[in-house]
């Protein structure tokens, strides 16, 4: 943008001061503006996303910009208000929850500075879809353990201790380990295989049925 001011050569008259501060505030007002809108750039889980906004150079200088977020199921009327995202260095930062696995959801946000005067910018419309939920099956080889097992039976009835188990050699690939309800207090653990799990033959531990 270029601003050209011409001032004739008359004698000064009482009010050209206040012409001239009034034109060097539409100047200051207006600048703004050409500042272009950024991308929103997100990533999704399968109940959850996160969204950055890289701000545009020279933009919020004294570091007084808000940013406002909305988001919605693609197709859906309502829009939801999002939590307020986080001022990390020259980005906005947050995040997204309660969200539906395998999904697809619109975000908008704007940029909003209050110096030197109230600035909007709205950034572009984003789609984005969470992750689809995994299917895990139980495998043909089943152990159990519990935050109180112990022994080598390894059942339902029986079951043993998870740290024992998986120092035990018996988790091999394609072995489920279903994990009764507790607390465990394992401390570190190891397993160790001799060989490379498939995906079609993996090691699942999973919270018991």
């Amino acid at each position: 943008m270029r601003i050209v001011i011409i001032l004739n050569s008359m004698k000064p008259k009482p009010n050209r001061r206040t012409i001239f501060v009034v034109a060097l505030i539409w100047v200051i007002a207006q600048a703004p503006f050409a500042v272009a809108a950024q991308a929103i750039s997100t990533s999704c889980n399968y109940h959850a996303a996160s969204y950055s906004v890289l701000l545009p150079n020279s933009f919020d200088l004294d570091q007084n910009a808000v940013m406002k977020v909305r988001y919605r199921e693609t197709g859906a009327s309502a829009w939801k208000e999002g939590f307020p995202p986080d001022r990390i260095g020259e980005s906005f930062v947050g995040s997204l929850f309660q969200l539906q696995p395998d999904t697809e959801y619109e975000l908008e946000g704007v940029l909003i500075d209050s110096i030197p005067s109230i600035l909007q910018i709205p950034l572009p419309l984003t789609s984005m879809r969470t992750r689809a939920e995994p299917n895990i099956q139980a495998t043909t080889t089943i152990k159990w353990v519990s935050p109180n097992g112990s022994g080598n039976a390894y059942t339902e009835a029986a079951p043993g201790d998870l740290k024992t188990l998986l120092a035990s050699g018996m988790v091999s690939c394609g072995t489920t380990v279903f994990l009764k309800h507790g607390v465990y207090h394992t401390g570190e653990m190891s397993l160790s295989l001799t060989s490379d799990c498939s995906e079609a033959s993996p090691v699942n531990l999973i919270a018991a049925p």
